[in-house]
């Protein structure tokens, strides 16, 4: 018997895999795996019950359901985190007023008065974060510290020796020299800084769980079915293989099948990534997810639900993603042995100056004094701080980061698949060359109306690319729609046709043109073709010079295409690229990864589809464009905000700068702990260097600056711009002076991506060169507003 139990409470991998080995030992389980991205784990197991599995889990310190628990933690949390940022800022103030020569009201400066708002305002943030408290002493006294531990070990000894120094203060009157004794922002500071990292992880992992939703979401519950020739719309999950299904325009086919009537064109991007719809005559097969956009059909079930081909696809992203590479973080291992090892020398510390002076104060003096400078604030703060800048420098460039480990995966990349429509191309297929025996405009004035009653695709660029034409808007009458072929209208009294060159077979239409560079759609009448347009999805100018940084960094480039290998080969054979795979399905991307993984390789997969969605959760580090689907940016670790692979390369470079940071930070905070314990343990006070808690607390506190200031070196990261922009021509008519082409360039340079606007008066022209591919009518709005009117130029 094989289950998924959802798991609440697992916060690093040192959970997770403390859950597993619980699970993996008990007897009758035969393998466990479990999710820290997804909080759950698939069990396979016989002789035991699922009560036993929870029970397993509920003693290794977390909670275990078979059915996924409700979440308003996340909301909680931060709400709590708002909450206490507030508090700690008023917390640092009340402490460091001094120090920092701030104003305060008089009344503040009282010891006593000071010292009381100062327990409360931390006891408040220790009540608010209680749960490290929790999670962290019950791993600790299962002998299997985690991060928590680190966090509830370091707060307490702060916490309580602050209240030590709290009651000295009461009984000795207002004695302000132990106000500098007091180490409650201490106690504080590293509760809200933590819970930030932890509140970035939670809401990365519920974009991850959603990708699922998008996916189970994606098929509708209903459909209709033909029972004793009448139509019924019933729920899918009572449908039986070899049932006869009725899929109209904007249906999506719910389960895989084969066309029995009709003639449809389909959609099928969300399976094979490929822009241009497929059509289906009888006889053909369907496939479940994919959108069917011209004609209607019937077809005959060949899955149950369970086994449909979208269904497959939902359970192999989620089985990629518990099979991810688990990296264990450093700050975990680190602590297995740093947590006890500092409580030991402490109680050493304690118990050999009890021995030597008999003097308790002075002894628990030592023994507080190496728990309080081996606080684990900067080893807490090494990790999540650089990935908290990291992750703004690259919001700021692009780049959208699900995790911290994404960015230690990045060094060691040696391998980049990637998807070519959508991801090496535009994923659009555009007019690129077009040929008529007929003026321009009347040519595009035929085809802009016969394509603006069509809902394929490619009628869409049409359209875009004739608007480019000066002509008076067509009527049409009789229109018709031949599904594979093409559509046809009358248009001022006379038949027009627009379709492919089977349709010029079928109506005995001689073809004048060939060799037609991409997909040709071809203008004619009842004796002859009036002209053509050749359409492309083209390669990002962008990509060439990704591929090529790549490869220089010696990382192997190949392209993963559900197109043919002959159609691949022509679009890409001016690139340097290690290898092409054609004609796959989503599992043959995966198998891929897989494959190359398996012989060594550190694996990124790069899609734009829901077909590269199980290929980007198997990979060691999926990136997905954003102007794909919801499904592929969720499955994957990174994001590429804008359409630019040269930002792939920009990720690696942050990746590589990132982590040799977050290594610097946790060798100073392990070097500062070997250094400042044995000093803090008295070790060398026969010299006289001997650190009193309040020095302690100093020094401790200066580890975290050097921390945090180390990590805002990332700031200073720079991103390699594409030297190959692209370009948009545009004409601005009324532009007339030098104040003109001021105003002009002013209003589009507003566009962040815009790199240079060059003006031709006399032309009425303007060039613009950009790093990413813009939108026309956002740059028309700009102008607009500015008091110019703007067309596209030729």
């Amino acid at each position: 018997m094989k289950k998924t139990f959802y798991i609440s409470g697992m916060t690093c991998s040192a959970c997770s895999s403390h859950v597993n080995k619980s699970v993996s030992n008990l007897a009758g389980v035969i393998s466990c795996d479990v999710s820290l991205l997804l909080n759950q784990m698939v069990v396979e197991y016989e002789g035991i019950t699922d009560k036993d599995i929870i029970k397993c889990v509920e003693a290794s310190g977390y909670k275990a359901s078979l059915t996924r628990f409700e979440d308003k933690k996340y909301n909680r949390s931060f709400d709590k985190l708002i909450v206490g940022i507030f508090i700690l800022v008023l917390l640092m103030y009340l402490s460091m007023y001094e120090m920092l020569n701030l104003p305060i009201f008089d009344i503040l400066k009282n010891p006593i008065l000071n010292v009381s708002i100062q327990f409360i305002l931390t006891t408040i943030i220790i009540i608010l974060f209680f749960h490290f408290f929790i999670n962290g002493f019950k791993r600790l006294f299962k002998l299997s510290p985690n991060m928590d531990s680190l966090i509830a070990i370091g707060s307490t000894a702060s916490y309580l020796y602050g209240i030590y120094h709290m009651i000295l203060i009461f009984i000795s009157n207002n004695n302000t020299h132990l106000m500098h004794n007091l180490f409650f922002d201490s106690a504080a500071m590293i509760l809200v800084f933590t819970s930030i990292g932890k509140f970035l992880e939670a809401k990365s992992k519920k974009k991850a769980l959603k990708s699922v939703e998008d996916l189970v979401n994606m098929v509708p519950n209903t459909c209709n079915v033909l029972i004793n020739e009448e139509e019924k719309n019933i729920s899918i999950n009572d449908v039986k293989i070899d049932d006869i299904l009725v899929g109209r325009v904007g249906d999506i086919i719910p389960l895989d099948g084969v066309v029995v009537y009709g003639e449809g064109s389909i959609n099928e991007a969300t399976i094979t990534g490929e822009a241009m719809s497929v059509d289906k005559f009888t006889g053909d097969e369907v496939i479940s997810g994919t959108l069917i956009i011209d004609g209607m059909i019937h077809y005959k079930v060949t899955s149950t639900k369970d086994s449909s081909t979208i269904t497959q696809i939902t359970k192999r992203v989620i089985e990629a993603a518990n099979s991810k590479p688990k990296i264990e973080k450093l700050a975990d291992k680190i602590s297995l042995y740093f947590v006890p090892s500092v409580i030991l020398i402490s109680i050493i510390t304690f118990i050999t100056w009890f021995l030597i002076t008999k003097d308790i104060e002075d002894s628990f003096n030592y023994g507080i004094s190496v728990l309080v400078i081996s606080c684990p604030c900067a080893l807490g703060l090494a990790t999540p701080v650089a990935v908290m800048v990291a992750s703004g420098v690259g919001a700021k460039n692009n780049l959208l980061f699900k995790d911290s480990e994404v960015l230690e995966k990045l060094t060691s990349i040696n391998m980049v698949l990637l998807d070519k429509t959508g991801t090496i191309t535009t994923g659009v297929l555009e007019v690129v060359d077009y040929k008529t025996t007929i003026l321009d405009s009347d040519f595009f004035r035929i085809l802009h109306a016969l394509e603006s009653n069509s809902t394929h695709p490619i009628a869409s660029s049409i359209i875009k690319y004739a608007l480019n034409f000066n002509f008076e808007k067509a009527m049409v009458s009789d229109y018709s729609n031949k599904i594979g072929y093409g559509i046809s209208g009358v248009i001022d009294g006379v038949k027009y046709y627009c379709g492919n060159s089977k349709y010029l077979e079928i109506l005995d239409i001689v073809n004048p043109y060939e060799n037609i560079n991409g997909v040709g759609l071809y203008l004619f009448n009842n004796k002859e073709v009036l002209g053509y347009v050749s359409l492309k999805d083209e390669v990002n100018k962008n990509s060439i010079e990704a591929i090529n940084s790549l490869r220089k960094n010696n990382i192997k480039v190949m392209v993963l295409t559900g197109d043919t290998l002959e159609n691949a080969n022509n679009l890409l054979s001016n690139i340097n690229l290690d290898g092409i795979y054609a004609s796959l399905l989503p599992t043959d991307k995966e198998k891929i990864v897989t494959k190359y993984q398996d012989e060594g390789y550190n694996v990124m997969m790069i899609g734009d589809g829901i077909n590269d969605s199980i290929a980007l959760s198997k990979a060691m580090v999926g990136v997905a464009i954003a102007s794909g689907t919801d499904v592929a940016a969720n499955s994957s670790d990174l994001v590429l905000a804008k359409h630019n692979l040269m930002d792939v390369v920009n990720a690696i470079s942050l990746g590589k700068m990132t982590f040799k940071i977050i290594k610097q930070n946790l060798f100073w905070a392990l070097i500062y702990n070997a250094i400042t314990i044995p000093i803090a343990a008295g070790v060398f006070s026969f010299a006289g260097i001997k650190l009193t808690p309040m020095i302690a607390s100093v020094c401790m506190s200066l580890s975290s600056l050097f921390v945090v200031t180390n990590a805002l070196r990332i700031q200073g990261f720079r991103r390699k711009e594409v030297e190959n922009m692209f370009e948009l021509k545009i004409l601005v008519p009324s532009m007339m002076c030098k104040h003109c082409e001021a105003r002009v360039i002013d209003a589009i340079k507003k566009l962040s991506s815009v790199k240079d606007v060059k003006v031709d008066l006399k032309k009425k022209t303007v060039l613009i060169k950009s790093l990413y591919e813009l939108d026309f009518c956002e740059v028309e709005s700009l102008l607009k507003q500015a008091g110019y009117e703007a067309k596209l130029g030729k």
